[in-house]
């Protein structure tokens, strides 16, 4: 079998020794109905760590296989599953192009199934049983690249796929992939992307692969040989992806492709974190997740057929980072009780308004909200409206109000933090410092 290498590849690989050491911004799940896995697993080794490759040989042993990875804000991002059509696997995490092994596993029936770059180093997945009968890529500038692709969809080839690195996008490409029409685009922002996706979904086209560099969201969508249209869901995550990957999960919706993403200097993504999804909306209902870049708060909305809305914020609890452990050893944090989030949910008729204000509720408990430092400790929804005009959208997190909803807008919560004399203890509130504006639209209550 012919292999077609392209040894200028491996020359502008030597430029991995200058490789771009920004942290990934963004985390790039798509899932899916119709995958066959079984018994799916992930994990993330954290930004900036290594690859945790005591994991891989785990779910080795446990007849799982690598079924996608990217470098992304979690650092190496990995999922498993057993049932996904392999039958071996192995792989290379280094800081080297490995050219010779990549022409050894193609002579002895391996492609590459993941391709991904990140701290310095590749991590390049491959596989036995793919069906794949031949495979080839590219690593240039992008109008190169799509020279390159074109050239071998005419031959039979179909992108499997892509990672960017140092300026210049990887392109996978492979023949009996199972895939018939493909596309692919750049969109420069999240709504562009969500745009672009809804329209090719409407053509019957199912998205493959999303990746993110300098300010560009790259896709590829396909038709598949077979005729499957699976039900599709993507979201683009700075904060954490477990909520969201447990409801696709319970939903049958298993995990299909995981990209990552970085900004250079002065480029721009829009912000933020989203969800977009195919799924029928069988019963009207209406979902978006968003995440603030600066934050981290990730706000679902969910919009009834009725018009009832309703706002969930789940922060990162600052007090303790997300270890739901308080300074104290063998003590839970006082803020988030042990759960690691605060979360703040409010729900409101569109007709009538957002409200002004929220409650405090806790995976690990749920409590009235602060009100205020006035001995209250009151929760429930101010009378306050959203606001409207031209002038900017009405901030989901607050309502419009520009205050935090976990202390009201005082700065100030009562708990066990430092004792300030008299019966109370005091302290500046853990999601906003002690600023009393939200952390969404910091206070101005507009996006």
């Amino acid at each position: 079998m012919k292999k077609e290498v392209y040894y200028f590849f491996v020359l502008c690989m030597l430029s991995v020794f200058f490789f771009d050491a920004k942290a990934q911004d963004n985390l790039i799940i798509l899932t899916e109905t119709g995958t066959g896995y079984q018994n799916q697993s992930w994990f993330s080794s954290g930004r900036g760590n290594e690859l945790q490759q005591d994991k891989i040989k785990k779910f080795w042993d446990e007849g799982k296989y690598i079924t996608s990875a990217a470098y992304s804000s979690r650092g190496w991002f990995v999922t498993m599953a057993r049932n996904c059509g392999y039958t071996a696997q192995r792989y290379h995490y280094g800081k080297d192009w490995p050219s010779d092994w990549i022409l050894q596993c193609f002579n002895e029936g391996y492609y590459m199934t993941a391709v991904s770059s990140g701290i310095g180093k590749w991590f390049i997945v491959m596989s036995a049983g793919t069906g794949y009968t031949d495979q080839t890529w590219t690593f240039n500038t992008w109008s190169k690249d799509a020279e390159f692709i074109e050239e071998k969809w005419n031959a039979g080839y179909r992108i499997t796929e892509a990672a960017k690195c140092n300026g210049k996008w990887l392109v996978v490409m492979s023949k009996n992939s199972g895939i018939g029409m493909q596309t692919y685009s750049m969109q420069s922002s999240y709504e562009n992307l969500s745009s672009k996706a809804k329209e090719l979904w409407n053509k019957d086209y199912s998205v493959q692969l999303i990746e993110y560099a300098d300010g560009q969201y790259f896709m590829v969508a396909a038709q598949y040989n077979d005729g499957h249209e699976p039900q599709q869901s993507f979201n683009v995550f700075q904060g954490s992806p477990d909520d969201y990957i447990s409801k696709q999960w319970d939903k049958g919706h298993d995990i299909a492709f995981v990209g990552g993403g970085y900004e250079s200097p002065g480029s721009s993504s829009g912000g933020g974190s989203y969800a977009y999804d195919n799924s029928g909306n069988d019963d009207g209902i209406k979902t978006k997740t968003t995440v603030d870049p600066v934050t981290g708060i990730e706000i679902t909305t969910t919009e009834s057929p009725d018009g009832l809305v309703t706002i969930t914020q789940k922060t990162p609890c600052v007090l303790c980072h997300g270890s739901g452990q308080s300074y104290i050893p063998g003590y839970s944090c006082t803020a988030c009780m042990g759960s690691g989030y605060i979360v703040t949910t409010s729900s409101f008729y569109k007709s009538q308004g957002a409200p002004a204000g929220g409650g405090y509720a806790n995976p690990g408990g749920s409590y009235g909200g602060y009100g205020g430092y006035d001995g209250s400790g009151g929760s429930g929804y101010g009378g306050g409206s959203s606001g409207s005009g031209s002038d900017g959208i009405t901030c989901s997190g607050c309502g419009g109000s520009g205050r935090c909803t976990s202390c009201g807008g005082s700065g100030l919560m009562k708990g066990e933090y430092y004792y300030t004399g008299g019966d109370e203890y005091i302290t500046n509130c853990p999601v906003c410092h002690g600023s009393g504006r939200c952390g969404v639209c910091h206070g101005t209550g507009k996006l």
